[in-house]
């Protein structure tokens, strides 16, 4: 079976002028290089409680268990505006010191950027493409899992950010994670949401980028976030990555 890792990337993105500015959505990222990836050490052997006879023993107990269903990534990101000829020779730049914008993690390597909305959680099979229900089934969750998407996706998103020309805000409708940093659980740093292009099963998982921010590991990050896997199935998943810097 398989465990789902935490893995570190840094995300190199290259942006075109004419991808930039003519069509006006997220490119795809140049280049995505993978530093390491480590999961959970799972213990081998039990706990000892020393017994004696004639007593009785309170047993506060504790146990974490890694996920079968998440995968997490994290990293750094860089990036230009350049402008190159069709084969990517480049004349001049304008290097991103600071990026912000948004990384996307998608299961197709092919985006409808024009059709892009939230992921919505009570639409039904007729109005958006993928439901809930079929993206759960698809990462082996059952309904009240406790990792399930809805369970993980839990806050509504109240910020504002551009997909394109789409714009995503409070009233958009999008369901929200935030990640942790190295104070454990908060709500201010690493948001995630969750998009679809509303094209077949295509979900977009959308996280956007912070100025410097402390991460999970006490590091400063551009960005965490997760994407959904099914650990009960052997088969590799592949993910593709975009970016859109300003």
């Amino acid at each position: 079976m398989k465990r789902a890792t935490t893995t570190a990337f840094i995300i190199g993105a290259l942006l075109l002028v004419g991808a930039w500015f003519v069509f006006a959505a997220p490119d795809v990222a140049d280049s995505v290089t993978l530093v390491n990836s480590s999961g959970r050490t799972e213990g081998t052997s039990g706990t000892t409680v020393q017994a004696l006879a004639g007593n009785v023993s309170l047993l506060l107990i504790n146990n974490n268990r890694t996920t079968e269903r998440w995968q997490g990534y994290f990293g750094n990101v860089t990036g230009a505006i350049s402008l190159s000829d069709s084969s990517n020779n480049i004349l001049y730049d304008w290097k991103i010191a600071s990026p912000r914008g948004e990384i996307y993690a998608s299961n197709t390597s092919t985006v409808t950027w024009t059709n892009i909305t939230c992921f919505n959680f009570t639409k039904v099979a007729a109005s958006q493409r993928v439901t809930l229900s079929m993206l759960e089934g698809s990462l082996g969750m059952a309904t009240n899992d406790q990792d399930g998407v809805n369970e993980t996706f839990n806050n509504s998103f109240g910020g504002s950010f551009s997909v394109g020309d789409t714009t995503i805000n409070t009233a958009s409708g999008c369901s929200a994670a935030y990640m942790f940093t190295s104070n454990g659980e908060q709500y201010v740093d690493y948001v995630e949401v969750l998009l679809t292009d509303n094209s077949t099963e295509n979900v977009v998982y959308t996280a956007l980028l912070e100025q410097d921010a402390t991460g999970f590991t006490g590091d400063s990050f551009d960005f965490e976030m997760i994407v959904g896997e099914n650990g009960d199935d052997s088969a590799v998943t592949n993910y593709y990555f975009f970016a859109e810097l300003t």
